[in-house]
């Protein structure tokens, strides 16, 4: 029987894997999700190592989970944000550029 503890970070876990789904709209993992829930997606990983069809799904499921990430960065790379910082040569000069725009946007206000 699965302790209260293991369920509870099975849990979060799926809840974490469902979230990073939503938040790239993939579609397909968030099926996935949806049928492992179906199919009894709460037991532990213990219980299921005995089972190569189980690990190979889990393996899979991995695969998904390193492309997913690898999109993630993809997009962080290619973000506006990420360029900024990369170009930075000091970030103490950086952050007292910001702060004095700050304050006079406060001053004006």
């Amino acid at each position: 029987m699965l302790s209260l503890l293991k369920i509870r970070e099975r849990a979060e876990s799926v809840f974490k894997d469902l979230n990073d789904a939503y938040s790239i709209q993939d579609l397909e993992k968030i099926s996935k999700i949806l049928n492992s829930l179906k199919n009894g997606g709460f037991e532990t990983n213990s219980e299921k190592i005995d089972d190569s069809k189980i690990l190979k799904a889990k393996i899979d499921e991995l695969r998904e989970k390193l492309e997913t990430l690898n999109i993630i960065i993809e997009k962080l790379k290619n973000s506006e944000t990420y360029k900024q910082i990369g170009t930075l040569e000091n970030w103490d000069d950086y952050f007292f550029e910001i702060e004095n725009k700050y304050l006079s946007l406060k001053k004006s206000a």
